[in-house]
């Protein structure tokens, strides 16, 4: 029996190498799509945690500020 990879021409080969390509193509479909539900996932965490931060951000800047006036003498002398 001859050994169909020392033949590249052969019949047999193309099928082999069609079926090669084919499953790199997906296999690079699958990695895009496991990137961009990576990557979509991760802005959705990127915006809920930007907005909890404006809204303590608002809230710290809403309380009295007790040490202000210490701040204050500091800076005018």
């Amino acid at each position: 029996m001859l050994d169909p990879l020392s033949m590249p021409n052969s019949a047999e080969v193309r099928p082999a190498a069609k079926a090669f390509e084919l499953q790199q193509w997906a296999i690079e479909f699958r990695q895009e799509v496991a990137y961009r539900e990576d990557l979509e996932a991760y802005c959705q965490w990127y915006d809920q945690t930007a907005a909890e931060n404006q809204q303590t951000l608002a809230a710290m800047q809403r309380e009295i500020d007790f040490f202000g006036c210490f701040w204050r003498r500091r800076s005018q002398s």
